[in-house]
């Protein structure tokens, strides 16, 4: 296992983690109003869906100009690289 992929797998862990968590929340909330059909449920699942999506690919191009502004990798960071990971949904 070389540097790189060890200093990654703390990162990867807490990814695995937080799907993990939201799988039980999905599991046990969101579901089954699904289920029941409720009339704002599926549009509610739409607007999270399309947030978290946008959510996501605006992080994604911060963190691109980040790094690139940089100059320097996520390493640069040290501990404080991973302190957002397990407190994002």
């Amino acid at each position: 296992m070389t540097q790189d992929q060890r200093a990654r797998a703390p990162f990867g862990l807490s990814i695995l983690s937080s799907l993990f968590a939201w799988a039980i929340v999905a599991w046990s909330y969101a579901l089954p109003v699904l289920r029941m059909r409720a009339p704002w449920a599926l549009a509610a699942a739409w607007v999270f869906n399309i947030w978290g999506t946008i959510d996501l690919l605006y992080a994604w191009r911060q963190g691109a100009v980040a790094f690139r502004a940089s100059g320097s990798g996520p390493h640069a960071l040290g501990a404080a690289f991973y302190q957002a990971a397990p407190s994002a949904p």
